[in-house]
């Protein structure tokens, strides 16, 4: 924490457009792609429904993990919307993801409607949803949260960890087995590992800063 108001003010900022504006603005889904002037551009990437970092529609993950920064923007700059806001992008997130097609598990993509597009599922979407889970069962005490991280945590303790090889599948298919049609090898470390330490520390100041304190 660097105790700069201008930073919070300025993540203040981009949530309130990209969460207050577009989000509440788009049933609660977060838009993915924007043109120069911060307009939706929704048809973007429609081609490349796999890409791995620019996907099209909306990625119910980003709904989580916005859910989560929302709630460490208020324990430092409370707002009135911002738990209402990442309740909203939570149970929206867990209405589009979580077993669209009867199997378990959170789908990578839906449309602006909520309507599946890409039905694998991403280990990094696992993780930000318990993340999210756990910080609004820390925040608001209701046990629903608490409910659906533990469910959430036996699904990646049952489908996504190589007990074989070691590490985290990057990527399953709807049947919950590895696959590589947007993801191949295990690249990806940073969100397991924010799965497994965040819920050890406070919801403010950031997790360096409190790592760095005594």
């Amino acid at each position: 924490m660097t105790g700069r108001p201008a930073w919070h003010q300025r993540a203040a900022s981009i949530a309130g457009y990209l969460v207050n504006v577009q989000a509440r603005a788009h049933a609660w889904r977060i838009p993915e792609h924007y043109d120069q002037n911060w307009q939706p551009l929704p048809d973007y990437n429609a081609d490349r429904p796999n890409d791995p970092f620019r996907p099209p529609g909306t990625t119910p993950g980003h709904s989580f993990e916005w859910a989560r920064l929302l709630l460490t923007l208020e324990a430092t700059q409370p707002a009135s919307w911002l738990l209402e806001a990442a309740t909203a992008l939570f149970d929206t997130a867990v209405t589009d993801a979580w077993q669209r097609d009867g199997h378990p598990g959170l789908i990578y993509t839906v449309n602006g409607g909520g309507q599946p597009v890409v039905t694998a599922r991403m280990h990094w979407v696992a993780c930000e949803a318990v993340l999210a889970a756990d910080a609004l069962h820390r925040r608001t005490g209701e046990d629903r949260f608490a409910a659906l991280a533990a469910r959430w945590w036996d699904e990646i303790d049952r489908y996504f960890l190589d007990r074989e090889h070691g590490g985290w599948w990057q990527e399953l298919a709807p049947d919950m087995t590895p696959a590589t049609s947007t993801w191949s090898g295990k690249p990806d470390l940073y969100h397991s590992y924010q799965a497994l330490l965040l819920p050890s520390l406070p919801l403010s100041p950031t997790a360096a800063t409190a790592l760095a304190r005594p």
